[in-house]
């Protein structure tokens, strides 16, 4: 009998579609090919106790938006079956996107998850602001989780939450062994880290936090151990269905933990996501990997000159990423014209009151 831990943590899974890939994304894949997935990490998956992800899309079959918006980054009820028989059992439900749909479609989807014995973090029904853990006990441990959406705020709030997280904390350490904090935050686009956010994280770490692995940037961003703790600041995309190569490379971070003293270890094995929005293991990307850890390790002990030149590289690498996006989106959007054609004007209307076209 294996005595250790293993839990592999995962960034975003996202099994609907985007704008640009409506009709042609994960979840036609899924409907229309049959698709599984998951098909070349569940080998992976059923070799762990637990297995992390945050979820990128809303489960349910309730939307309070209309056509074509209301089928964007929304999966119905019954792809929690794809959730389950893959062996994901626990889910971040704090990010961006878990309330697009409004909170019917919200109260759905954590009710189904949880029915469904697929363990939910983060936000739920009652609780907004995560403020008690979801306690996990494996093998006589206790592993204890808290997730928070940081992305799309201002500093000032981005700061007046961290401090909040930091009293639920020291409030709330003693009840776990090992604490996990997931966090949706940093800049989109980027495989580095801008040193604000990791030294929020490594204040984070030193308050009492175990693993600290992150999601939102939709690439990764590499991992080490700081201070005899895991972290991750982005393990990227898992599964999305965004094709722009550098939003593909990915990873499962494999965590083990030893009951008997908390020790931690962990390896980190990359992943490509292919064409069908699958992610297959490819050794062969591991030096790239190795860089995006070295890049972090130089982040996290720079001084402050250093710091100045990280924090714009990683915002170039951003605006750049954001721009290659928005190109990515009005390409496709006119190449597939046709699958939007009945509702062109509503796109229009839409696009220009939040006062842009795309």
């Amino acid at each position: 009998m294996n005595k250790k831990i293993n839990i592999n943590f995962v960034g975003d899974i996202m099994l609907g579609e985007v704008f640009e890939n409506y009709k042609r994304g994960v979840k036609s894949s899924i409907l229309k090919k049959k698709i599984n997935p998951f098909e070349y990490c569940i080998n992976e998956f059923e070799k762990s106790d637990l297995n992390i992800a945050n979820l990128e899309c809303v489960l349910s079959n309730f939307s309070n938006r209309e056509m074509p918006f209301s089928e964007l980054l929304r999966i119905p009820t019954c792809f929690v079956e794809i959730l389950k028989k893959n062996k994901i059992n626990v889910l971040n439900l704090a990010n961006n996107h878990t309330l697009d749909h409004g909170i019917e479609a919200f109260n759905e989807m954590y009710n189904i998850l949880n029915d469904h014995g697929i363990k939910t973090f983060g936000i739920s029904i009652n609780d907004f602001f995560q403020t008690k853990p979801l306690i996990v006990k494996i093998k006589g441990t206790n592993i204890g989780f808290f997730g928070y959406n940081l992305s799309n705020i201002s500093d000032d709030e981005l700061y007046k939450r961290i401090f909040k997280i930091i009293e639920i904390i020291r409030k709330e350490r003693k009840s776990v062994d090992i604490l996990v904090l997931s966090l949706h935050f940093g800049y989109e686009y980027s495989n580095i880290p801008a040193p604000k956010f990791v030294e929020i994280c490594k204040k984070l770490i030193k308050e009492g936090t175990d693993i600290l692995y992150g999601h939102h940037s939709h690439q990764l961003q590499g991992v080490l151990k700081y201070e005899g703790k895991i972290f991750a600041p982005s393990l990227g995309n898992f599964i999305f269905d965004n094709k722009l190569r550098e939003n593909r490379l990915t990873a499962i971070l494999k965590v083990t933990i030893n009951p008997a003293d908390l020790r931690m270890n962990y390896e980190i094995n990359p992943y490509y996501i292919n064409d069908d929005f699958q992610p297959q293991r490819k050794i062969e990307y591991l030096p790239k990997v190795n860089k995006l850890n070295c890049i972090l390790k130089s982040i996290v002990n720079s001084n402050y000159k250093s710091e100045k030149k990280w924090h714009i590289k990683a915002n170039m690498k951003s605006q750049l990423g954001h721009l290659k996006n928005r190109i990515r989106m009005r390409l496709m959007f006119i190449f597939h014209i046709n699958n939007y054609n009945p509702y062109i004007l509503k796109i229009i209307k839409n696009k220009i009151k939040n006062g842009k076209l795309f």
